[in-house]
């Protein structure tokens, strides 16, 4: 399922055209899994290392999905949104 999100999102980031936000967003979500990741298993694994992995990848996927919903309004014609910063959702 995650997979699937991830896959989704890429799509209609590739196909937005003029979302800088949302690409700089999804580079700093993949850098923030991996270096999860790296912690995870550099601290001998274990429940703790485990949890720290799900908590990052939930924020992952709200940030993913709020990506998701600015590029589907954008499609729709929609131009108030202006796209996703730390912020929240910019509307024009």
């Amino acid at each position: 399922m995650g997979l699937m999100m991830f896959l989704l999102s890429m799509y209609f980031l590739c196909s937005e055209g003029s979302g800088k936000t949302l690409v700089t967003l999804m580079l700093l979500e993949l850098v923030a899994v991996s270096s999860a990741g790296v912690y995870a298993f550099s601290s001998g694994g274990g429940n703790m290392g485990f949890l720290f992995v799900i908590f990052c990848l939930m924020g992952v996927e709200v940030s993913i999905l709020v990506s998701v919903f600015v590029s589907v309004v954008r499609h729709k014609g929609d131009t108030r949104v202006k796209g996703v910063s730390l912020d929240g959702v910019e509307w024009g």
